[in-house]
């Protein structure tokens, strides 16, 4: 682990909690000077991380900016029996169900996850482009069918989609519902399409892995999705309304249902 996501981890679990630098540097075993690089390291990537004389630094309770080590806390709280370093979060990627693809190729395992900010060629359905605006969550999980329950490669899309619908009423508190053949719909509104792809051992007539890609519109601002769409897109948290979780919380929550496949 790097000073900057050590300092990250250490904020992340601890929001809202001032520490000075040197009390940072203590804890960590590292210098105040490496606490200073990685703090302004992080706040030119978009942290909310405030800074005061005698205080010191403290990362704000309302900062959402996805991050391993934003997961990590919730991962323990759920005593998830997974290793957070197959995740991995990108501020800005092509698409994350390519990521997972190339991931595979380097031998990624069970569970490995590939998270965005946003995606600038995400795809959908049939092939067609998706939308990726920003308040979103984009995500492709990893899954090996030896080391799942589910067998039955034609449930997978419909069993990541009540996984998801689980996951809205577990930590936001709303019913979301299935929409065959690949969507979740909350208050008549799309909020969520999958994209499950797989590869074959052609020889043997059986699944060899699947990736399964999700993007979820959580809270995502009408003004940002594609003029074609506004009148039947939605968002788990609509126009104007807070969020009463951040997307690292929910996204935690969703593997450990996705893993429970």
């Amino acid at each position: 682990m790097t000073t900057v996501e050590m300092v990250l981890e250490c904020l992340e679990r601890n929001r809202g909690k001032w520490f000075s630098g040197a009390e940072l540097a203590e804890e960590l075993d590292i210098s105040r000077n490496a606490v200073w690089k990685a703090v302004n390291t992080l706040r030119e990537r978009g942290y909310d991380i405030s800074a005061a004389t005698k205080k010191g630094y403290c990362l704000s309770e309302h900062s959402d900016k996805l991050s391993r080590e934003g997961m990590i806390p919730f991962f323990e709280a759920m005593q998830l029996d997974y290793d957070p370093e197959n995740v991995f979060v990108f501020d800005s990627i092509d698409s994350t169900n390519k990521e997972a693809l190339r991931q595979l190729s380097n031998g990624a395992t069970h569970g490995t996850a590939v998270i965005a900010e946003s995606q600038t060629g995400g795809q959908g359905h049939t092939g067609k482009s998706f939308s990726s605006p920003a308040g979103g969550i984009y995500l492709s999980v990893i899954m090996y069918p030896d080391q799942m329950q589910l067998k039955d490669p034609g449930k997978i899309t419909a069993s990541v989609a009540k996984c998801i619908c689980r996951t809205i009423k577990q930590v936001c508190g709303k019913k979301a519902e299935f929409s065959k053949p690949n969507s979740c719909v909350l208050n008549g509104r799309k909020i969520c399409g999958i994209l499950t792809e797989a590869g074959f051992d052609a020889d043997l007539k059986k699944p060899l892995w699947y990736i399964t890609g999700i993007g979820i519109n959580f809270s995502t601002k009408t003004r940002d999705f594609p003029a074609e769409i506004r009148d039947t897109a939605g968002s788990i948290y609509s126009d104007g309304e807070s969020p009463s979780v951040s997307r690292n919380e929910f996204i935690a929550v969703l593997i450990s249902q996705i893993l429970s496949l």
